[in-house]
């Protein structure tokens, strides 16, 4: 029927099906053309087989889809766009992130942001612009508009090139971070806040220390001369006045003191006997150690040399100040060093009542001790001592003595 009518001198192509001798149906191609034969008018049909021809489509088609499957099996959004803007393929997440129209052809920065020419400038770079000038993959970071809400993405651009190495676009993929930014804002406003709150704290440590110090050590030196009395009920009431002072002047003095050594981010180190520093800790609490009918023992016998500050002395004073203080109903200290592989450990043991599980990590914190007698101290002892191990990369807990009492371990590296 189609040869029949197809008009004269014409020359028509149709894609048909014919019957193989098996009764299969094959692709072909028939073209007719008119032609004249002796004098007459007829046709001239001829047809080929379009099985090749038709496969591979299908096998090109098949590609396609399973490529565009695959990228749209993406979570994050992706457009392949051409050297001209002109966006190539996007999956689906990208159609969901972008504002624009998603038929194609479209332009990337009419579809991205709605503007009429490509994006540009520190705040918005443009992501082809950048590769193409680099050669090599870029990151950049974009605001998108979507559903009214601004959104930060960050895209990571790779170029690609034709078969002769010809940069001909880029391939874009998306992530959203938008939650990033806001808590890197979040964290950058918390940063600023505790700027100021460390200011102030600066500024009322510095009040503390001078402005409180000064008018103190003038009502001590009052005190001094109040207490040459022979009065003995108002030299008591005096006492106790002196011993508050104290109090006030070593809070002060130590809350400074650790104020200091928390804004440290380092010590610088030198070569240190610790045997020694542990000798002149002992020599200076002697005194006190022999009012409160306490023996301090060192079992330190042999030099010990660490790179240390030297005010890692004041470390071992507060174990032993402490020993003294709350430990003297067992009449003796103890303190000994240990030598591990890469570090050395120096143990200050007493025989007292020993510490609570529930207490032995509290006690390194601020203005907290085992018990709040009648003692001389601030209660920032402790937590002075850990900073100071803490700036020696070391440290410092406590453990149960097995003969009752405790036992402080200060561990220091080697090196």
């Amino acid at each position: 029927n189609m040869i029949e009518d197809s008009e004269e001198d014409t020359h028509e192509r149709y894609e048909v099906e014919i019957l193989s001798k098996e009764n299969r149906r094959i692709p072909a191609e028939m073209v007719v053309e008119s032609i004249e034969c002796r004098g007459e008018p007829g046709k001239l049909v001829i047809i080929r087989d379009l099985t090749r021809e038709k496969q591979a489509e299908k096998e090109l088609k098949d590609t396609q889809t399973f490529f565009e499957k695959i990228i749209d099996a993406i979570a994050e959004p992706v457009m392949v766009i051409e050297n001209d803007f002109r966006v190539k393929l996007l999956n689906n997440a990208a159609r969901e992130l972008l504002p624009g129209n998603s038929e194609t052809p479209f332009l990337c920065y009419k579809i991205s942001h709605g503007r009429d020419t490509p994006c540009e400038g520190k705040e918005h770079p443009c992501p082809l612009v950048e590769v193409r000038n680099s050669g090599k993959p870029e990151v950049v970071e974009h605001v998108h508009q979507t559903n009214g809400k601004e959104r930060y993405v960050e895209i990571v651009a790779s170029p690609f090139f034709d078969s002769d190495g010809n940069f001909v676009g880029i391939i874009e993929s998306m992530r959203d971070i938008t939650e990033r930014k806001h808590a890197e804002e979040a964290i950058k406003k918390y940063a600023k806040e505790l700027e100021e709150v460390n200011r102030l704290k600066d500024t009322f440590l510095d009040i503390m220390h001078h402005d409180l110090l000064n008018p103190l050590g003038t009502a001590m030196g009052y005190l001094d001369l109040l207490m040459d009395t022979e009065d003995q009920e108002i030299k008591s009431e005096l006492e106790v006045v002196n011993r508050n002072i104290s109090r006030a002047i070593d809070l002060i003095e130590s809350a400074t003191r650790l104020s200091k050594l928390q804004s440290k981010n380092s010590l610088e180190l030198e070569d240190i006997n610790l045997r020694e520093i542990v000798d002149r800790c002992i020599e200076n609490f002697s005194y006190e150690a022999s009012k409160a009918g306490m023996k301090i023992e060192n079992r330190i016998t042999q030099p010990i040399s660490v790179k240390a500050n030297k005010i890692i002395e004041e470390v071992f004073s507060n174990l032993i100040s402490n020993a003294i203080k709350y430990a003297s109903e067992g009449t003796k200290v103890i303190i000994e060093a240990e030598e591990k592989e890469n570090s050395l450990r120096i143990k200050v043991k007493d025989f007292g009542k020993g510490i609570k599980d529930s207490s032995k990590q509290e006690i390194f914190e601020r203005f907290r001790r085992k018990e709040k007698r009648s003692i001389k101290g601030s209660g920032l002892g402790l937590a002075i001592a850990s900073r100071i191990v803490e700036l020696h990369s070391g440290k410092i807990w406590v453990e149960d003595n097995p003969e009752g009492g405790a036992v402080f371990v200060v561990e220091i590296p080697k090196k």
